[in-house]
């Protein structure tokens, strides 16, 4: 099959909102047919091009006509031999961010020497799509619905940090402390849901951990999240409201990644009892004690809002079947998704 360069259809859908379905019905062709024209794996009829055109709202040469596309130098030293790699385009420059190999998601690229630029996957795809990174899972169900974006796990200081430092697209916070406030300053804040954060231990609670004050308990031991985290903020904050430091609390130093990886160490044994959200503990069959509702919102800068990827986004957020299907998840509120918060 001859192969062409990929076309600007997926940027001009993605701007309306619109899946592939809704615009394959309007036009009249298939969901597979119009897949391979916006992948570059087919050239469109002249009947289609114009109907294309029509339905989206701009001629034929800006749909389908040549694009630039610039050689972008590749980071070196992205690894060891085999490392597998999400790449990101941000502000003119590529970023590397290795993939957990445990993750189950397709690789960009390949380091295959250590000292040599990676072999990349799929030349085009990566450079249009947007790279999401946060704490929570709805960001991958809302990177997976878009049909253009991919999702890192991080917790809110990390996603911040890689935020500043140009690394990925757009970020989903909770919580922020003062100092990543004045850090994301300027940039708009976007609602994607809200969902209790608490204590989650094993069924039966044998232990009988009721509060904050029973972390300081010489027989019970926490697992806590990585520094920067919310979900460990919160736990620094309740601890100080009952008068306890970190050091009378067993465990405190023992960090994982993730609510999901809490609330699988409670559940396997490692720990007593963790911060996670509810969600994570009914997925692991644990007891559940609400401490705080947060509220998950997206950090978008101003000169990435009007990518057409992001307002694809953005519309997918205010989806009733984003709604349903995030708000299915136990202790979700979506009910403002996709609205604006304001600026930061």
């Amino acid at each position: 099959m001859a192969e062409h360069a990929p076309s600007m259809l997926r940027e001009r859908r993605l701007l309306q909102g619109w899946s592939q379905d809704t615009l394959a019905r309007l036009v009249g062709v298939s969901r597979q047919a119009l897949n391979a024209l916006e992948r570059g794996h087919a050239q469109p009829s002249v009947e289609t091009a114009l109907a294309l055109a029509s339905v989206l709202g701009t001629t034929v040469e800006a749909l389908f006509g040549k694009r630039e596309t610039g050689r972008l130098a590749l980071p070196t030293r992205a690894g060891p031999a085999g490392t597998r790699l999400i790449l990101a385009e941000v502000a003119g420059r590529v970023h590397a961010h290795r993939l957990d190999p445990n993750a189950g998601e397709p690789a960009d690229a390949l380091v295959e020497h250590p000292r040599r630029p990676p072999t990349l996957l799929e030349p085009e795809r990566w450079r249009r799509t947007l790279l999401l990174a946060g704490c929570d899972p709805a960001l991958r169900m809302l990177a997976v619905r878009s049909g253009n974006a991919r999702w890192l796990n991080a917790g809110t200081g990390k996603a911040v940090d890689l935020l500043v430092r140009r690394q990925v697209h757009v970020v989903g916070v909770h919580s922020l402390s003062d100092r990543d406030r004045r850090r994301v300053k300027g940039t708009l804040l976007v609602h994607l849901a809200t969902w209790p954060l608490g204590l989650a231990v094993r069924r039966g609670n044998r232990r009988g951990i009721h509060g904050i004050a029973d972390l300081a308990r010489p027989d019970v031991r926490i697992v806590n999240r990585e520094r920067g985290a919310s979900a460990r903020a919160l736990l620094d904050r309740q601890l100080s409201e009952v008068g306890l430091s970190a050091a009378a609390v067993r465990g405190y130093d023992d960090e994982l990644q993730g609510h999901e990886a809490v609330a699988r160490a409670v559940a396997l044994g490692v720990a007593d009892v963790g911060v996670t959200t509810e969600a994570a503990a009914t997925a692991h069959r644990l007891e559940f004690r609400e401490l705080s509702e947060e509220s998950f919102n997206l950090v978008i800068r101003p000169d990435e809002l009007a990518r057409p990827e992001v307002q694809g986004l953005l519309a997918v957020a205010r989806t009733p079947v984003f709604h349903r299907d995030v708000g299915a998840l136990p202790g979700y509120g979506t009910s403002r998704s996709g609205q604006p918060v304001g600026l930061t």
